[in-house]
């Protein structure tokens, strides 16, 4: 009899055991996305709730973001059963379109998911993309020689997007992108930089202008070139004509 008490007393107090114990709740679930934003949309900022949907306090030992770039202060580390508390998410997001992803680690003494990862996203786009970079490179360049470079650039937009102010550097280099270029929405322009260099050495510009999109204010792009030296001038052979027979 006194074992089956003994039994009793102890199924009761592993079944309280296993039912008393922290829950953490995510509201919203586990992914925040900002969808598409712009890079000077920057940083993005997000408000997300947490609960304990347990029978013990919930306790937050850590709040950890994957990188400098995030931040995500915790109101409160204990909550109580079926208390709530705010993480307050900011995220700068990284200077260059495409997927931004990010995490951040909650660290809890919830034992079914003691590291629980909240993943943030955000596509960042830009009014103007460049390809494949956005630096004019000439290289085996030598005075005295024309050479081109070029990039091309894709309005992402829906708007057509016009050209002001167009300056270019040094005054050996030449360019077909002038006031007034539209760059049609939704298409490609190739920009061409034509170098007629009369200098040797290593030599650095711009070629910079201004748009009418408004997060678009001045649009610059580097040139560089490593003029190596001078063409060699041919000489003329003689023409000599062979004396009759």
């Amino acid at each position: 009899m006194k074992n089956f008490i003994v039994l009793i007393s102890l199924f009761v107090i592993f079944t309280f055991a296993v039912k008393a114990q922290p829950k953490l709740v995510v509201v919203g679930g586990d992914t925040i996305h900002w969808g598409k934003v712009r890079l000077f949309d920057s940083p993005l900022k997000k408000t997300i709730i947490v609960y304990n949907a347990g029978d013990e306090d919930l306790i937050f030992r850590a709040v950890t973001p994957s990188c400098g770039c995030t931040t995500a202060p915790i109101d409160r580390d204990t909550l109580h059963p079926n208390d709530s508390a705010k993480i307050d998410i900011t995220f700068n997001i990284p200077n260059h379109v495409g997927l931004a992803r990010k995490g951040i680690r909650l660290s809890t003494n919830d034992p079914t998911n003691r590291g629980r990862i909240l993943i943030l996203y955000a596509d960042v786009i830009f009014p103007l993309e460049f390809f494949p970079s956005q630096t004019f490179f000439f290289s085996g360049l030598l005075a005295g020689d024309t050479m081109t470079a070029k990039i091309v650039i894709t309005n992402t937009t829906d708007d057509d997007i016009v050209v002001k102010q167009v300056k270019i550097s040094p005054d050996f280099c030449f360019t077909n992108i002038k006031n007034d270029t539209i760059l049609k929405a939704k298409s490609d322009f190739t920009i061409v930089v034509t170098a007629m260099p009369n200098v040797i050495g290593m030599q650095t510009g711009e070629l910079s202008f201004k748009t009418t999109h408004p997060d678009v204010v001045r649009v610059k792009l580097p040139i560089v070139m490593n003029i190596m030296g001078e063409r060699q001038k041919e000489e003329k052979v003689p023409n000599y004509k062979l004396p009759k027979k």
